[in-house]
């Protein structure tokens, strides 16, 4: 409302204003809850910022983005505009690393139930071990690598890395898998025709060797 409003301004300008009367316990938690809102929209302004400016991912996805786009760099720096990460919580776990509440990251719509997120992070950690797992045993079958003696040495190859270079690595194996499969098909079906053959001729009567007499005489 208009009210709330000059409240506001004044208390970001350090304007006393004084009150008829005083504020009822509804309104000051209402007063409350606004304020930690403003200040937790504050820090993931500064959050997304930061990444767009520093953050390698940020600046290769979201600042290439803006730049292609048309926008200029003094444009996005004065309308602080920022990137959000390809992570299910890493702006969660931020914020709460810094004492913020989730009642109220929840309530500006900054982030999402933290238990689901972490049931489905932990889904997808598993399925992707799963499948570097099937991958390292699909090239062990095919001669292509070695095995070192420690099962999981192709997930253990992924620490380290940052999230954008682990879906690229994540990316690059999977795509592997499908060529894998795919050259697969060639001596398989080379396999049915051979089969196919041998039937073939089995049903003609089989091999049987001739001379050159009985060519003749044929």
């Amino acid at each position: 409302s208009y009210v709330e409003a000059l409240k506001w301004l004044a208390n970001k300008y350090n304007i006393e204003i004084k009150e008829d009367r005083e504020r009822t316990p509804e309104e000051i938690e209402a007063y409350s809850t606004r304020e930690n809102l403003s200040v937790i929209n504050e820090f993931a302004r500064d959050h997304f910022t930061y990444n767009i400016k520093n953050n390698e991912q940020g600046k290769a996805i979201g600042l290439s983005y803006f730049i292609e786009r048309g926008f200029r760099e003094d444009i996005i720096e004065k309308f602080q505009l920022g990137y959000c990460l390809d992570e299910s919580n890493g702006f969660t776990k931020q914020a709460l690393d810094k004492n913020y509440k989730l009642e109220f990251l929840e309530k500006a719509g900054l982030t999402k139930d933290v238990k689901k997120l972490e049931g489905e992070e932990k889904t997808n950690a598993e399925k992707s071990n799963e499948d570097l797992v099937a991958l390292e045993a699909t090239l062990q079958q095919a001669g292509v690598l070695k095995a070192e003696g420690n099962e999981n040495f192709l997930a253990d190859g992924m620490k380290g890395l940052t999230a954008a270079e682990q879906k690229v690595q994540e990316a690059s194996i999977a795509g592997d898998r499908k060529t894998l499969k795919a050259d697969s098909v060639i001596p398989l079906t080379m396999a049915v025709i051979y089969l196919l053959l041998m039937l073939y001729f089995k049903s003609k009567g089989g091999y049987k060797p001739l001379t050159i007499e009985e060519q003749e005489a044929a």
